[in-house]
């Protein structure tokens, strides 16, 4: 059994290693900065995970502890692509409060569930405003299934 605490000891140790802020580390995967918090109780899905493995250039077992083995820089696995819109964060909109509790909450969400969850959501966005505003948002829905 994996223990989120331990991943985040081992996410910590593997920033201080390669010489980076956490906060940095989570801006750049592009995560909240309160997962670190959430992972006390709580285990990253795995496109988090493995965002987070790639730009601490480390392997997933290595972070999950299935292996003492660390990838060193270099070894082939590239660091998280770091999203550049040109706009600073001070310009960036701000979520409102309900907005950012439901995103902390969906993050501690499994994959799956997410996904299951994104569908249902689709839907009732789908009833309330109709086919035609849900297409408008320039997202396609999800099939949970």
């Amino acid at each position: 059994m994996y223990k989120s605490s331990d991943v985040a000891d081992r996410l910590r140790s593997m920033a201080k290693l390669r010489g980076v802020s956490m906060a940095s580390v989570l801006s750049d995967c592009g995560l909240n900065f309160n997962a670190m918090t959430h992972m006390k109780k709580s285990m990253p899905n795995a496109g988090s995970l493995a965002k987070l493995a790639d730009r601490l250039e480390c392997s997933v077992d290595y972070l999950l502890g299935r292996t003492t083995e660390m990838l060193t820089p270099g070894a082939g696995q590239a660091p998280a692509p770091i999203q550049d819109d040109g706009c600073d964060l001070e310009d960036a909109p701000q979520l409102s409060k309900d907005a950012a509790e439901m995103l902390e909450l969906f993050e501690q969400l499994p994959g799956r569930e997410q996904v299951l969850f994104l569908g249902r959501l689709q839907e009732a966005v789908a009833r309330t405003v109709g086919e035609g505003g849900a297409r408008g948002s320039g997202s396609s829905p999800v099939k949970a299934g």
